[in-house]
Protein backbone atom coordinates (compact mmCIF):
# COMPACT_ATOMS: atom_id res chain seq x y z
CA UNK A 1 0.00 0.00 0.00
CA UNK A 2 2.92 2.27 1.17
CA UNK A 3 4.58 1.63 -2.38
CA UNK A 4 0.72 2.51 -4.36
CA UNK A 5 0.74 5.75 -2.23
CA UNK A 6 4.48 6.70 -2.99
CA UNK A 7 4.43 6.40 -6.56
CA UNK A 8 1.37 8.13 -7.06
CA UNK A 9 3.00 11.25 -5.15
CA UNK A 10 6.10 10.52 -7.44
CA UNK A 11 3.41 11.14 -10.61
CA UNK A 12 1.72 13.69 -9.39
CA UNK A 13 4.71 15.64 -8.48
CA UNK A 14 5.90 14.64 -11.99
CA UNK A 15 3.01 16.04 -13.50
CA UNK A 16 2.57 19.35 -11.32
CA UNK A 17 6.74 20.20 -12.33
CA UNK A 18 6.21 19.38 -15.97
CA UNK A 19 2.70 21.54 -16.26
CA UNK A 20 4.40 24.49 -14.26
CA UNK A 21 7.65 24.84 -16.69
CA UNK A 22 9.66 27.55 -16.53
CA UNK A 23 9.23 30.07 -19.29
CA UNK A 24 12.40 30.72 -21.19
CA UNK A 25 13.76 34.22 -21.58
CA UNK A 26 15.67 35.22 -24.71
CA UNK A 27 17.10 38.61 -26.30
CA UNK A 28 15.38 39.53 -29.40
CA UNK A 29 18.57 39.87 -32.29
CA UNK A 30 16.28 40.37 -35.50
CA UNK A 31 12.56 41.57 -36.79
CA UNK A 32 11.54 41.50 -40.46
CA UNK A 33 7.64 42.34 -40.54
CA UNK A 34 6.06 38.99 -39.10
CA UNK A 35 9.29 37.30 -38.30
CA UNK A 36 11.28 37.70 -35.17
CA UNK A 37 14.46 35.98 -33.99
CA UNK A 38 15.40 35.04 -30.66
CA UNK A 39 18.48 33.84 -29.01
CA UNK A 40 17.56 31.79 -25.79
CA UNK A 41 19.32 32.05 -22.80
CA UNK A 42 19.53 28.23 -21.45
CA UNK A 43 18.80 24.78 -23.07
CA UNK A 44 16.18 24.56 -25.79
CA UNK A 45 13.13 22.79 -24.35
CA UNK A 46 11.97 19.66 -25.93
CA UNK A 47 8.13 21.52 -27.11
CA UNK A 48 10.11 23.91 -28.51
CA UNK A 49 10.60 22.45 -32.08
CA UNK A 50 9.26 23.99 -35.31
CA UNK A 51 5.74 24.04 -35.51
CA UNK A 52 5.05 24.70 -31.90
CA UNK A 53 2.65 27.30 -30.24
CA UNK A 54 4.69 29.66 -28.00
CA UNK A 55 3.90 32.40 -25.85
CA UNK A 56 5.11 35.29 -27.26
CA UNK A 57 3.84 39.35 -25.87
CA UNK A 58 1.13 37.72 -24.53
CA UNK A 59 -0.28 36.04 -27.93
CA UNK A 60 -0.05 32.92 -29.47
CA UNK A 61 2.80 32.85 -31.83
CA UNK A 62 4.31 29.75 -34.07
CA UNK A 63 7.99 28.56 -33.74
CA UNK A 64 8.95 28.86 -37.97
CA UNK A 65 12.53 27.44 -37.23
CA UNK A 66 14.96 26.34 -34.77
CA UNK A 67 18.60 26.61 -34.92
CA UNK A 68 20.63 25.26 -31.76
CA UNK A 69 20.06 28.63 -29.60
CA UNK A 70 17.51 30.75 -31.57
CA UNK A 71 14.09 30.31 -32.63
CA UNK A 72 12.63 31.87 -35.49
CA UNK A 73 8.85 32.90 -34.61
CA UNK A 74 5.79 33.97 -36.48
CA UNK A 75 3.96 36.87 -34.67
CA UNK A 76 1.34 39.21 -35.29
CA UNK A 77 2.88 41.47 -32.77
CA UNK A 78 6.36 41.33 -33.98
CA UNK A 79 6.45 44.68 -34.68
CA UNK A 80 6.08 46.10 -31.33
CA UNK A 81 9.34 44.61 -30.56
CA UNK A 82 13.15 45.93 -31.53
CA UNK A 83 16.49 44.06 -31.59
CA UNK A 84 18.33 44.06 -28.45
CA UNK A 85 14.86 43.69 -26.78
CA UNK A 86 15.06 40.86 -23.75
CA UNK A 87 11.56 38.76 -23.84
CA UNK A 88 10.19 35.53 -21.97
CA UNK A 89 8.50 32.31 -24.29
CA UNK A 90 6.78 30.31 -22.71
CA UNK A 91 4.48 26.82 -24.34
CA UNK A 92 1.13 28.10 -25.04
CA UNK A 93 -1.83 26.38 -23.17
CA UNK A 94 -5.30 26.77 -25.63
CA UNK A 95 -7.65 27.08 -22.85
CA UNK A 96 -11.61 26.63 -23.52
CA UNK A 97 -13.41 29.38 -24.39
CA UNK A 98 -17.01 30.33 -24.92
CA UNK A 99 -20.54 29.54 -22.98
Amino acid sequence: MFKRLALTALFLAIGVAAAFAAPMPGKVVAVDKQDVRVIVTGKLPAWAKKGASVKFLGARATITGVASDTLTIRSPRAAKTKAGEAVTLDQFKATAAGC
